[in-house]
């Protein structure tokens, strides 16, 4: 019964490569430089961008400037059934998609991109950039 469950586990969960500090996993796909973002319910376009960032950061050897690809749009996972995953790559697809000023981040577009300090930026943490409204216990300083 035991070596059921695990066996169970192991095939909905996926064997991370890397795990974003918002918590998704990115798994590399094959030799190249392609790799996926499994998302949990709920999940929208910030927090793949951002797990994207911070993999490419942290894994690969870019710079800010350069660009990450969606490769597979949001969809069913390739790495984790039953899941739902984005596909991304460091390389420009042979059609790139045709890129127009950014207003709406899409995660849906084979071809779209972003630089990857735009990607990581989504990571930023708010809550330590606002400073604490003062109480009403303690004078304002």
């Amino acid at each position: 019964m035991k070596f059921s469950a695990l066996l169970a586990a192991s095939l909905i969960l996926p064997v991370a490569g890397f795990s974003g500090n918002n918590w998704l996993d990115v798994v590399p796909l094959g030799a190249g430089d392609a790799f996926e973002v499994v998302g949990d319910p709920g999940s929208g376009p910030s927090e793949f961008w951002c797990a994207a960032g911070r993999y490419a950061q942290q894994m690969k050897s870019v710079s800010a400037n350069d660009r990450i690809y969606i490769l597979r749009g949001f969809g069913p996972s390739q790495t984790a059934p039953g899941r739902s995953a984005v596909s991304f790559s460091l390389t420009a697809p042979t059609t790139p998609h045709k890129q127009g000023r950014v207003s709406v981040v899409t995660m849906k577009t084979p071809g779209y991109s972003l630089s990857l300090g735009l990607a990581a930026g989504f990571c930023m943490d708010f809550s330590e950039q606002i400073p604490q409204m003062p109480s009403f216990e303690e004078p304002y300083q």
